[in-house]
Order: C-alpha cells, then structure tokens, then sequence
C-alpha cells in the first residue's frame, strides 16, 4: 500500500499516514482524507490519494495522543444509500476527532468534471451551488434527494449528545496519553 502523508503532518513533521513514530508526538490533530470504494470514481480517487480506510493506522496515530479528523466523501460512483450508515460507523468506531463530509463536486479543469460533463451527469452550472455539500451532479446509485437527504441525516446523527459525550471522553483520554509521552520524552 502507498504510504500516505496526513495533510497536516506533511507539512510540519517526518511523518506519513502508514510510518508513524515517536518523532510525530509534538502534533495535536492529524487531517486525514478516507473515502469508500466502488467504480471507477472511487478507483481515480484513490490512485490520486492513495487512501484507504485504514483503522489500524488510526488506532497506531490515536496511541500516541494525536487525534485524527476525517475527510469523507459521500455520493462517489459506487456508492448507495449504505454509505451513509457505513460512514457513520466508521467514524464512530474510530473516534475520530472531527470530521468534515462532502459530496463529489465536479469543478472545472478536473477529471471528475471531465467525465461528468462526458456522462452528462453535471445537473447544474451554476457556481453559487459548487460549495461541496449542494449536490451538483446525478449520481449512479442514489437520486438527488436521497443523496441530500442522507448527508443531512448523517451529520445530525454524528453530532448528537451521546457521540459528543463519547469523542470528548476519548479525547481526554487521548490528551492525557499525549502529556505521558511528551513528560517521557523530556526525562
């Protein structure tokens, strides 16, 4: 598997997504990009990226008191109506930090506009609907409203009392997994 480096720690520290090591303790967050799999959207995307969802990489970042926010992007090619629960429980099952979820957005000079113009599947060329959460194209296994509908659904559902109550303790624990390994650091 390509190794991957985390957005953040590409930039600040000797890291990346799969070799993650003690040098990386001084991070708080890392920014990690996860998407699901399907046709060939998904297969473009992840030669791009070269993302996977990797838990074990997340568990491996969490241990060292660094949490992790998700990038998540729901409505590619082969994904249905099921990416919705899926996405949910991933997020939940990893505790991830924070997460930002968007649908794929065709904007111009890149290869998915390119494909969705090809398809005829843009559904609108106005700009003021290009924010990365209207849904601008049609996709293949979900209708425009079913795909609103469940990135509506999915964000109250991640953001209820319960899953706040629970990302916060993990996050406390967390915090103070991060200050035992900073303290051993220093001696």
């Amino acid at each position: 598997m390509q190794s991957t480096p985390a957005i953040l720690m590409s930039r600040l520290l000797p890291c990346s997504w799969n070799s993650f090591t003690n040098n990386c303790t001084g991070a708080r967050h890392v920014y990690k990009s996860l998407t699901g799999t399907g046709d060939l959207l998904d297969e473009l995307y992840a030669a791009i990226t070269g993302i996977s969802h990797d838990e074990t990489a997340i568990a491996k970042i969490q241990s060292y008191g660094i949490d992790v926010y998700g990038t998540f992007i729901v409505g590619l090619g082969g994904n249905d109506t099921s990416v919705f629960q899926m996405t949910r429980n991933f997020i939940k099952n990893n505790y991830l930090y924070g997460v930002n979820i968007t649908v794929p957005t065709p904007l111009p000079g890149t290869a998915l506009r390119e494909k969705m113009l090809q398809e005829n599947r843009v559904l609108t060329n106005d700009w003021s609907y290009y924010t990365f959460w209207d849904v601008t194209i049609q996709t293949k296994k979900m209708q425009m409203t079913q795909l609103e509908e469940g990135l509506l659904h999915l964000y109250e559902n991640l953001y209820t009392d319960t899953l706040i109550a629970q990302r916060l303790t993990h996050m406390k624990t967390l915090a103070k997994s991060r200050k035992r390994i900073i303290e051993a650091s220093h001696q």
